[in-house]
């Protein structure tokens, strides 16, 4: 590790912990940067022994959920003022708000737990939560299950690959391909069922007035 980074990027350093709170939070909130390679990063400085899992775990939930909260309570609040501003204008646009908005129609609060293995568009999924005026304890259940299997997963991951960066990035970047593929398969099926649905209720109908 290099000498700068050994100062800064530690557990000797006492802000080292606030700043991982700091970025996490900030990465919620739509800025732009990314919770996924801050994680990683701790995830690496952790398995070279310079922090402690048995801080980095908590302090990472608890930032996220913090920033999902904040989200929600701004969509619930202030609902489509704030999407308008930077660095909210780029993240959460019309169209991935209307698509989260079916999402939610379609899974309920379930979504916000697939929404935590969905990097990009978590943020647009906790605004929607609050937009929708979704029961925040029941919201905040479903973020808090899908953060303790993530969070810790990812801190831990550079340990279960003895400190292996490619292979770590190129399995998450496999696994949320397929979680995508699967969301976009279930969507394909749920449509094509709900449009033969209406169709037959349509025939039935035309038969009923013949």
């Amino acid at each position: 590790m290099p000498a700068w980074a050994e100062v800064y990027l530690t557990a000797n350093n006492p802000g080292f912990y606030p700043i991982v709170f700091i970025l996490l939070l900030l990465a919620g909130l739509g800025f732009p940067i990314s919770a996924d390679l801050v994680l990683l990063t701790c995830s690496y400085i952790a398995y070279t022994g310079n922090a402690e899992y048995l801080y980095l775990v908590p302090v990472s939930i608890i930032a996220i959920l913090l920033s999902d909260s904040i989200m929600y309570w701004i969509g619930k609040n202030l609902g489509y003022r704030l999407t308008q501003v930077w660095p909210l204008k780029n993240l959460i646009t019309p169209v991935r708000i209307e698509g989260a908005k079916q999402s939610f129609h379609i899974h309920g609060y379930r979504i916000v737990f697939l929404a935590r293995f969905m990097p990009g568009i978590r943020t647009v999924f906790m605004f929607t939560s609050g937009l929708l005026k979704l029961r925040y304890w029941k919201f905040i259940v479903h973020d808090f299950a899908g953060a303790l299997i993530v969070i810790p997963c990812m801190l831990y991951s550079m340990k279960w690959v003895a400190g292996n960066r490619a292979m770590i990035m190129e399995f998450i970047h496999r696994f949320q391909w397929l979680i995508l593929a699967a969301v976009a398969i279930y969507f394909t099926f749920w449509w094509a069922r709900r449009r033969r649905s209406g169709a037959n209720n349509a025939s039935k109908r035309v038969k009923e007035k013949v």
